[in-house]
């Protein structure tokens, strides 16, 4: 169980549909030394030239800043001292694997995009605040973030200037957004923060988390965007629950040996279950009956309930079943 339990947070920080950053932080003044902000709180205001002195440090080698503000960007709370591709070559020079953006009013998937364009090599990441110029908590506005050019828009941050514990301490005269009413979080908030889908991923043993993140992984190697395809890559082994590491290798082997004798077995009232094979010959079904429990797309469930037919010509289906052989 512990090791499950590590596995998955393993696989969380990565997958991160929208909320995690596990890997080594680190603090943008440590990368980036302070300099002078020309034209402080003017609107618009381009950010003030930034000298690189060189300053590096070996903890920079490998790390991922998780929190990472930087223009183009409104001037307020402050004018940014360096934008994004600055910033991106920056850390590249310093060995580090990469960052994430961060802006209190808007959603960076696309400058994550532009900045991985700019600058190949590096991982960069887009993410969004909950404030009220994008809606407040608008799970519309996650999904439009995640479906970006290139998928690169990963983090989800509750609201901050716009909080309304932060209008009520600042003493301001303004709308505010609120997360909970009465001691319960809002409906919109659990849309938010723990969408069904991600609840099912979570919902897996970890062994499959992790060939469900490889098959997503391969799949984004090779091009594909489609969020249905990758969601059913992520879930495509969630029917078989928790079935443990023993059924599935006998499950495999017994396949190896004779399929036949493997399909008896699994229909047997007593050894099916006992043995964990017939929970193994329906799991594509039982899968996608629960992303549609999930309120998962059609096109999600379709692709887990056929991903073991063979021979069939849907292309996007191809690619999910050589992904999963291949991982």
């Amino acid at each position: 169980m512990a090791k499950d339990a590590e596995e998955r947070n393993h696989l969380v920080a990565q997958f991160g549909i929208f909320v995690l950053a596990l890997s080594v932080a680190v603090g943008t003044q440590a990368i980036f030394p302070k300099t002078a902000l020309a034209q402080q709180g003017a609107r618009g205001a381009a950010p003030a030239a930034v000298a690189d002195q060189g300053l590096t440090d070996p903890a920079l080698i490998g790390a991922l800043d998780t929190h990472a503000h930087m223009a183009p960007d409104s001037p307020e709370p402050q004018v940014r001292g360096i934008d994004v591709i600055e910033y991106a070559q920056m850390a590249k020079a310093r060995g580090m694997r990469g960052f994430v953006i961060k802006q209190q009013y808007d959603q960076t998937a696309q400058l994550a995009y532009i900045a991985r364009k700019m600058v190949p090599g590096l991982e960069v990441f887009g993410g969004i605040v909950m404030s009220r110029t994008v809606g407040g908590m608008s799970a519309e506005a996650v999904q439009h973030m995640a479906k970006v050019t290139g998928g690169w828009g990963r983090i989800v941050w509750m609201s901050t200037f716009d909080a309304e514990n932060q209008v009520r301490y600042s003493k301001e005269n303004r709308p505010s957004v609120p997360v909970s009413r009465g001691g319960a979080f809002l409906p919109e908030v659990k849309e938010v923060m723990s969408p069904p889908l991600f609840d099912l991923f979570l919902s897996m043993r970890g062994i499959a988390q992790r060939h469900g993140y490889d098959v997503y992984r391969m799949l984004r190697s090779q091009g594909w965007t489609d969020p249905d395809l990758l969601a059913a890559a992520l879930l495509h082994d969630v029917g078989k629950g928790r079935l443990s590491v023993a059924s599935r290798a006998l499950w495999v082997l017994l396949g190896a040996w004779s399929k036949g004798l493997r399909e008896r077995l699994a229909l047997h009232p007593v050894l099916g279950r006992w043995l964990g094979l017939r929970v193994n010959l329906y799991h594509a079904a039982l899968g996608a009956e629960l992303v549609h429990q999930a309120q998962g797309s059609l096109i999600t469930a379709w692709l887990i309930a056929n991903h073991e037919l063979q021979g069939h010509a849907d292309p996007v289906l191809q690619a999910l079943q050589r992904a999963d052989s291949d991982s």
